[in-house]
């Protein structure tokens, strides 16, 4: 491939997955170069959003668990870097490979598991309202990428509700990866009772109705902000496509599109066929019995705001490595010195 075009070497480098490009790091400088260099990961990013690929679910239970989208053969603990006996670890959000992993307000990461390289956000403190009978807290997170700025965003909601009264305050930050920190904006007037659930399906904003003990109507936006786009895509209703169910919450499309990927009840995973309107069980080693579930694409995209961060020291040997090539630097430069001066 050396004597390829960039622009070719480029695209077919870019049909791999992850794994196999780390890998293919090591063959030459510089297809480490090209492999690292900010123009390439987005171009590996934007042909797996096209093509589908490159997809795992990520099931949530007490630990961290990977699936393959594709085979959805096994399920893999995932050895992430909040993982503890003591906590169980939220994701709050997923986006263009990147976890936004929480075990409490005051320990949250940016992960990327497929390079496994992670970001530690700093704290930001909760400004408590000055009115003393606000105390119930509610808090919604939202992560997502600004793609009119090309930054990636945590947003963090909190209300403060007085009890048996409607009155609340409301408090609304933002993290920015690029400047690693915090910023408050104003605040949201609106009430909120339950967390936000993440709806987006095939890459369209989705909405799903639930009618209690009847059937669950899906709704996509065919054109994101064009209120007329939105179309009913399926409706599943019990007994007579499934038999019981208290909700269902469509994940993912099929590689055909011809099935979507339902989770049922936080304990089920079925496919269901858009044309037949049938359902069939997904069976899946070592899934736990009980999840929550999210979907995360395959990147390079770096959890860093400078590309290389993982959120780790240097280890010994490499500090070492630095101070050496320092102290040779300095050396030459002494020795072309007196050169000069005699």
């Amino acid at each position: 491939m050396s004597d390829l075009p960039a622009e070719v070497a480029t695209d077919i480098l870019s049909r791999f997955a992850v794994k196999t490009l780390l890998r293919f790091r090591c063959v030459s400088k510089p297809w480490c170069a090209l492999i690292d260099s900010p123009d390439f990961v987005k171009f590996h990013l934007k042909r797996s959003i096209e093509t589908k690929s490159n997809l795992s679910l990520i099931l949530r239970y007490c630990y961290l668990y990977s699936v393959d989208l594709e085979s959805l053969d096994n399920a893999v603990e995932l050895d992430h870097p909040l993982k503890s006996d003591n906590y169980g670890t939220e994701v709050l959000g997923s986006c263009n490979g990147l976890l936004c992993l929480a075990n409490s307000k005051e320990d949250i990461v940016l992960w990327n598991p497929s390079i496994r390289k992670h970001r530690k956000l700093p704290v930001t403190p909760i400004e408590f309202p000055p009115r003393e009978f606000c105390f119930c807290q509610f808090i919604v997170y939202g992560f997502g990428h600004d793609v009119v700025n090309d930054e990636y965003k945590l947003v963090r909601l909190v209300q403060f509700y007085v009890d048996d009264d409607d009155s609340f305050d409301s408090e609304v930050k933002v993290y920015n990866l690029k400047s690693n920190s915090w910023r408050r904006i104003p605040d949201f007037p609106y009430y909120l009772r339950y967390k936000l659930v993440n709806g987006v399906l095939g890459g369209c904003l989705s909405i799903f109705c639930n009618y209690y003990s009847d059937q669950v109507d899906i709704w996509v936006m065919k054109e994101y902000g064009v209120k007329e786009s939105w179309i009913n895509l399926f409706s599943v209703s019990q007994p007579t496509v499934i038999r019981s169910f208290e909700y269902v919450k469509p994940i993912a499309y099929s590689n055909s599109s011809e099935e979507v990927l339902l989770e049922q009840d936080g304990e089920k995973l079925l496919w269901y066929n858009l044309k037949n309107k049938t359902v069939k069980n997904v069976r899946i080693r070592g899934m736990p019995n009980s999840f929550s579930i999210d979907i995360c694409l395959g990147s390079l995209v770096p959890p860093g705001g400078d590309g290389i961060s993982d959120g780790k020291k240097a280890p010994a040997q490499e500090k070492t490595k630095m101070k050496k090539k320092k102290s040779k630097k300095r050396d030459d430069f002494l020795s072309k010195g007196f050169n000069l001066a005699l």
